[in-house]
């Protein structure tokens, strides 16, 4: 499943592997809407895409 994050300063991010250092981004999945979730929450919504977070930018 590919997944994009839109973080709030404009980065666009796309793939299996996301670095999410925004706290609150929104998420563009193709078969669904656009969804805005904390960063916590990201995982549990997602659970079978690996997901990364970086702390520093």
């Amino acid at each position: 499943m590919t997944v994009y994050i839109e973080t709030t300063d404009g980065m666009f991010l796309e793939g299996d592997l996301l670095e999410c250092y925004s706290d609150e981004i929104t998420i563009d999945e193709r078969f669904m809407g656009v969804i805005t979730v904390r960063r916590n929450e990201i995982c549990d919504l997602y659970g079978d895409v690996m997901l990364e977070e970086m702390d520093s930018y």
